[in-house]
């Protein structure tokens, strides 16, 4: 099992790696300009829109997974074997979730 330290450090390496695509990418769209000024330059990607793209699925999958948790945990009717599965299950689908997200 890996640990913290190494997969933090993948994470890290894989971030370098799109930072620096996205420079080079950047840098020869500057070249191009250079030589012919018509061609447009496209502004690199804002971080919060990357960051919506890659987390966005997750974010809203564990919103679903909360509201429906709060509103189980808050029911004032007495829970019954029912309600503790499908709280069982609601914190089960958030933690595979986490989990499903972090490791790849």
């Amino acid at each position: 099992m890996l640990d913290n330290r190494s997969r933090n450090g993948h994470r890290r390496s894989r971030v370098t790696l799109w930072v620096n695509a996205s420079n080079r990418a950047q840098q020869h769209q500057l070249e191009l300009w250079k030589k012919d000024p018509s061609v447009p330059i496209k502004p690199p990607p804002h971080p919060i829109l990357n960051a919506a793209k890659y987390y966005g699925s997750l974010l809203i999958s564990i919103y679903i997974s909360v509201s429906y948790l709060y509103k189980d945990v808050t029911n004032p009717v007495p829970m019954t074997r029912t309600d503790v599965l499908s709280i069982a299950l609601e914190i089960g689908a958030i933690e595979f979730m986490l989990n499903f997200k972090c490791l790849s």
